[in-house]
């Protein structure tokens, strides 16, 4: 999962500076004014969603690997169970 959450906040990142990078040098030409508002904006947006998608991924892994501990306990105790079992009607 870690994989993942650097790969996509970072893919953001990226493009959120580039797209308010190209933003600010197309506003300083002044004819590109109303494309460098929206360049900015596009990369406001990429960011936000590089902030929603980290608190996400983070808050899914933990969750998930509750879930897997509480599962590999379950099973656990499923395996003493089926031991006890086969003892008392084997021995």
């Amino acid at each position: 999962m870690k994989h993942k959450e650097v790969k996509t906040s970072t893919g953001s990142g990226v493009l959120s500076f580039t797209l308010s990078a190209s933003g600010l040098g197309t506003g300083l030409t002044g004819v590109g004014l109303p494309v460098a508002i929206s360049l900015g904006a596009l990369g406001g947006i990429c960011d936000v969603v590089s902030v929603i998608t980290g608190g996400l991924v983070k808050s899914i892994s933990k969750n998930v690997a509750k879930h897997e501990k509480t599962v590999s306990v379950c099973q656990a105790k499923l395996n003493t169970i089926k031991d006890i079992v086969s003892e008392s009607f084997g021995g």
